[in-house]
């Protein structure tokens, strides 16, 4: 008797299902097999938009370039007014306000730009994946779960929108302006700049370890959140079969499961259960408890070393003052960098776990959207672009472009 056709599987197995001896999908995308998420596919979705992109980074450069020049015109305008020199106090004063207002143009310029890109390649994703999941065939839907495929035509293509854009154009201009304003930081005061640099190490060291732990826990923050939507998808669009079958107290253990019960979980139990049982039996709630836990001892790590460094800066510049090797216009402007890079170290460690949240979520979508159907569709059919679906049809329901074979012989407007 010959041996049925295998159905496609619903997704490939992820990184962590084959460390653990699952096999891997034969016929599977690489990519797919490989995790399917990384920052250079996320980067990729955007290079399509790369016109929009280019001009809001020039604008960004622009805009770094000002804010770095703004602490050297407080500084002359400390030292102005130590010297009483009038003239030259009005002339710092009006460049600083022309500085500010070009700077603010630019900061308008970078933001616009940023967005409608942004705007333009989540459209564009989600018709893309949108588009695969109606390709799949009925094998599909029947494991698959509506609710976790809304979250992720939803949520995880959000994520995956400001990752490609805002996250990337704001972790860009954090790096710069920290590298430049290292460099106007020993122009204006080596001696300081080492006190400075001394607490750098350990902010990039806590960074990456951070980054790391914030990655994994982000994606599997994502996956129950997604089957929590499953599960309430399906259960409002059968109600009825739910309450024929008495079955409200089995949906609602099954989505308190995926989501998790605060009052049943407790707070203090959740970082414990996790350090001896693994990321895996936590709920949606444990595992926002355990990501708060990291931001908070992260976040709170950095303030410290940051204000820590301050003081430093502050308590030798004096001193330097005092010696008469430095001015109090440079100790300003040299205080007034160290914020600045305080400030940028800050929004790297933001926009990096943004980041990192995206690559998790990418996996899920990229895994979606390159999954191969065991049968054709009728999308295969039609001459239809695989990446812009969204001008696919109009809002005016104009009827889709058909091959010559495919067609039925029929005017515009007859009917079949």
């Amino acid at each position: 008797r010959p041996q049925p056709a295998m159905r496609a599987p619903l997704l490939p197995p992820t990184t962590e299902a084959l460390a653990e001896g699952a096999p891997a999908v034969e016929g599977a995308p690489a990519a797919a097999q490989d995790g399917g998420g990384s920052l250079g596919r996320i980067l990729a979705l955007a290079m399509t938009e790369w016109p929009a992109l280019t001009f809001g980074f020039v604008a960004m450069v622009l805009n770094s370039l000002a804010d770095l020049l703004v602490p050297k015109f407080f500084g002359g305008l400390i030292d102005s007014a130590a010297v009483k020199d009038a003239s030259e106090l009005q002339g710092t004063t009006l460049s600083l306000v022309a500085l500010l207002g070009a700077g603010a143009v630019m900061s308008f310029a970078r933001s616009l730009a940023f967005g409608i890109a942004g705007e333009k390649v989540v459209a564009k994703l989600r018709a893309r994946l949108f588009a695969s999941l109606l390709r799949q065939d009925a094998a599909f839907f029947d494991a698959a779960k509506s609710g976790e495929l809304i979250s992720r035509l939803a949520s995880d293509c959000t994520k995956l929108q400001d990752a490609a854009t805002q996250d990337m154009s704001a972790l860009s201009s954090s790096v710069v302006i920290c590298v430049v304003a290292v460099a106007l930081m020993f122009a204006t005061q080596w001696r300081l700049t080492f006190v400075t640099l001394a607490v750098v190490p350990p902010m990039v060291l806590g960074a990456v370890v951070y980054g790391r732990a914030i990655g994994k826990l982000s994606k599997r923050y994502q996956d129950k959140l997604a089957t929590a939507s499953g599960i309430s998808a399906e259960s409002l669009s059968s109600l009825k079969t739910v309450r024929a079958f008495a079955g409200e107290p089995l949906q609602l253990a099954n989505y308190m499961q995926a989501v998790g019960d605060p009052d049943g979980e407790g707070l203090l139990p959740v970082p414990l259960r996790a350090m001896r049982l693994g990321l895996a039996p936590l709920s949606a709630y444990g595992l926002g408890v355990v990501r708060s836990l990291w931001l908070a001892l992260f976040t709170s790590a950095l303030s410290l070393a940051f204000f820590l460094a301050i003081v430093c800066i502050l308590w030798y510049g004096c001193l330097l003052v005092l010696a008469g090797t430095s001015t109090l216009g440079e100790l300003v402007s040299f205080v007034l960098y160290a914020m600045q890079i305080g400030g940028s170290m800050g929004s790297i460690a933001q926009h990096f776990s943004a980041l990192t949240e995206a690559i998790g979520a990418s996996a899920r979508v990229f895994e979606l959207i390159e999954r191969v159907p065991g049968m054709p569709s009728i999308l295969d059919v039609l001459d239809l672009p695989d990446s812009s679906a969204a001008g696919w049809a109009g809002a005016s329901g104009a009827a889709l472009p058909v091959r010559e074979h495919g067609g039925s012989g029929a005017e515009a407007g007859e009917g079949v």
